[in-house]
């Protein structure tokens, strides 16, 4: 920063988002669906129990897998699907997890053409337990496009989806704003140059305060308004 600024005059934070919390993904995921929010409070099993949803953990943490969803995902290539990755409606442990899928193909890539799907299925789940407080969860990203999700009661679907948006633009503010107020000031502190930050994304309610608090300017994209 201090060699930019000898210059520039403003600069572009990219991103400024990633300073309140980052996206993890863990090693043997091979695409980012499956990743969590760091830092971010999980959400207890008793907050689910409370609002009329009990937490199965084989329903709402393993993959939704159906009959009608092999048929659909693989077609004539279902029964060898089948065979080979699945056991009693789920994912044989030796395949649980993107990597094994993407290393079975590597040596028999006949098929290769279904790796995708494979992979894909793997993330037909609605929570994700957190590894550090078993009985706490994460929501895993767009659950509303899962089949899981649309499997649901009609009651649960509306809970979940309100417990969804709880979790990410309510529950994690305090600590998501903390976190960023550090990051900033860390930042602002090295430089006199104008700091621009791209705030585009899931933008949490209090981006706008903070930025202004801390004399940072705003992305503001005509065609991509913030407010809906």
């Amino acid at each position: 920063m201090e060699h930019l600024g000898n210059y520039f005059d403003a600069i572009r934070i990219d991103h400024v988002l990633g300073f309140f919390r980052i996206w993890s993904i863990p090693l043997e995921n091979k695409v980012g669906t499956l990743g969590i929010f760091q830092p971010a409070i999980p959400m207890a099993a008793a907050v689910f129990n409370n609002n009329g949803v009990h937490i199965d953990h084989n329903r709402f943490c393993m993959p939704y897998i159906t009959d009608e969803i092999l048929r659909s995902n693989f077609g004539a290539d279902a029964e060898w699907a089948y065979n080979i990755f699945f056991e009693n409606s789920a994912f044989k442990a030796a395949y649980s997890t993107q990597a094994a899928i993407a290393d079975f193909f590597a040596t028999n890539p006949q098929k290769r053409y279904l790796e995708e799907k494979l992979q894909m299925l793997l993330t037909n789940v609605l929570l994700i337990e957190d590894r550090m407080q078993p009985g706490h969860y994460h929501f895993r990203i767009s659950m509303h496009a899962t089949e899981s999700f649309k499997a649901l009661p009609a009651f649960e679907r509306s809970v979940m989806d309100r417990l969804y948006n709880q979790y990410f633009f309510t529950d994690q503010n305090n600590l998501w704003e903390a976190e960023g107020i550090k990051k900033l000031n860390a930042l602002k502190s090295t430089t006199d140059m104008l700091l621009c930050a791209e705030d585009l994304g899931m933008v949490p309610e209090f981006m706008d305060r903070v930025l202004d608090e801390l004399g940072i300017l705003s992305l503001k994209v005509q065609r991509m308004p913030k407010d809906a």
